[in-house]
């Protein structure tokens, strides 16, 4: 069960379009129980899940412990992203499950076709704005072949992982090596604002309405390994934050809300960005722990 506090703290990010997930600890996956728990006692609170199973059986369990959020809420809840073979999910055989690729050359146009054979996906990790936009063209494409297939296209079909906390942790240690100062989500909440743009750009694109008009959700951005700074300062229509089950479940807060924070802020952004450049620090470059580093792009590493 939520206490009264989580409960209040979800409520708000939710008024400001703002959903929250639940991310499972490598090696310590969230029991199906405590699942069930949550959901029971706020099936509105928990969109999502980034779930560390990996086998047929296990994601199909925590499935099917969120499958009741999924089913009472037209598919745009009780969502669980699961890093499986395309062919693998398909065995699992949940409305529920979301793919999670790694957008490298491979990963794209693997995106893409699951998109095409009527899955859902998760690009993940997106570091950059340049790989961000090839995601969006994978998703694009493959959305044109499920369409062309006569494949239905359900809420939730896309979302895009971005491990911002990851991003910003690197960032700050090499800032305040340099005694810099500065924002503690600085990075993060520049390439927030660019991606943001990035996505209700494409959005206007006349294809979109198309797509659209056939079932297609706008794809979500799903800010990962968030801290509470992260919440109160990522802000914005159809977006996430992924928190662990446990925090959720007793420390969850959100004080200060500002509003939406990203709506329109793409040229503070690049002009964030840029800064950063000056100072030798490319997003691109970092080195974010196993799995993190950009996978789409090449440069010198960042020290």
């Amino acid at each position: 069960m939520l206490c009264p506090s989580a409960a209040t703290a979800l409520a708000q990010l939710a008024a400001e379009g703002v959903a929250v997930w639940l991310s499972d600890t490598p090696g310590a996956p969230v029991a199906a129980v405590t699942l069930r728990q949550l959901v029971t006692g706020a099936p509105d609170a928990f969109q999502g899940l980034v779930s560390a199973a990996v086998s047929v059986a296990e994601v199909r369990s925590v499935c099917d412990a969120l499958l009741p959020a999924h089913l009472s809420r037209d598919g745009r809840a009780g969502l669980v992203s699961a890093a499986l073979d395309p062919d693998a999910a398909l065995t699992v055989a949940r409305p529920n499950l979301l793919v999670r690729i790694v957008p490298d050359t491979e990963g794209l146009a693997a995106i893409a076709e699951a998109l095409g054979r009527g899955l859902r996906v998760d690009a993940a990790p997106v570091t950059t704005p340049e790989t961000y936009g090839r995601v969006l063209e994978a998703c694009f494409a493959g959305l044109e072949q499920a369409l062309a297939r006569g494949l239905p296209l359900p809420a939730g079909t896309a979302v895009t992982s971005v491990p911002v906390g990851a991003i910003d942790a690197v960032v700050n240690a090499r800032l305040d090596g340099r005694q810099a100062g500065g924002s503690r989500v600085q990075a993060s909440l520049a390439l927030a604002r660019v991606l943001f743009r990035m996505r209700e750009e494409r959005l206007d694109d006349g294809w979109w309405r198309v797509l659209r008009a056939g079932g297609a959700q706008p794809p979500r951005l799903l800010w990962t390994t968030s801290t509470p700074r992260h919440l109160t300062a990522l802000v914005g229509w159809n977006t996430a934050h992924t928190v662990p089950a446990a925090l959720a479940e007793r420390r969850l807060c959100v004080g200060g809300l500002r509003g939406d924070t990203l709506l329109n802020e793409h040229v503070r952004g690049h002009s964030e960005l840029a800064a950063l450049r000056r100072q030798g620090i490319r997003l691109e470059q970092l080195h974010l722990g196993p799995g993190f580093r950009d996978p789409t792009l090449t440069g010198v590493p960042g020290g």
